[in-house]
């Protein structure tokens, strides 16, 4: 497991043939996937910059860019269980973790990496009732776990447990919700 206190980074950026050094940098990240197809992670970083921007070379080349043979991770199957119930029919899922990024205090350096708000998502298609009745869950303010695991493969899967989700929003999804529903949580 990894630590719980608070880390930053430092980092040299490439853009337009200028190197950007940042350090004392925090990030807020979130992951979404589809079944069948690879997972996007995102991230909305802050940091101080180091050093005035440097040209690199004068600008003259631009930096070969060198792309790694690994085949992405496809997700197929894509497995959620929901408050025991492993029989939804999963189109996509999602984590943010909806971190809260601030400038630190006026003469101060840096950025104050605030409180974690994460949440999750899910479209699947519509169970009958009798089977979850997520209508009901949130209504009762019912905290529940919800794992999700991507991909059937040892060693090529990845297993993510909320122990303590609550329902915050749904939504029809699909054909104007007759077949499926979108589910919003937070952990």
């Amino acid at each position: 497991p990894g630590s719980t206190a608070n880390g930053s980074g430092s980092h040299i950026l490439y853009t337009d043939q200028e190197i950007h050094q940042v350090k004392g940098a925090y990030a807020k990240g979130s992951f979404e996937i589809e079944n069948g197809k690879p997972g996007i992670w995102s991230f909305d970083m802050m940091g101080v910059q180091n050093a005035a921007p440097t040209d690199d070379a004068g600008g003259a080349t631009a930096k070969t860019i060198t792309y790694s043979a690994v085949v992405p991770f496809i997700v197929a199957p894509l497995v959620l269980t929901v408050n025991s119930v492993a029989t939804q029919v999963v189109e996509k899922f999602g984590f943010a973790m909806n971190r809260d990024l601030s400038p630190r205090a006026k003469g101060a350096f840096g950025f104050h990496p605030g409180r974690r708000a994460p949440t999750i998502t899910f479209t699947v298609e519509k169970e009958a009732k009798a089977t979850i009745d997520f209508e009901a869950l949130r209504a009762a303010g019912t905290a529940f776990a919800v794992s999700a695991t991507f991909g059937a493969t040892q060693y090529n899967r990845l297993l993510w447990s909320f122990p303590q989700v609550k329902i915050s929003d749904i939504k029809a999804a699909g054909d104007g919700g007759n077949t499926g529903i979108s589910i919003g949580g937070y952990d």
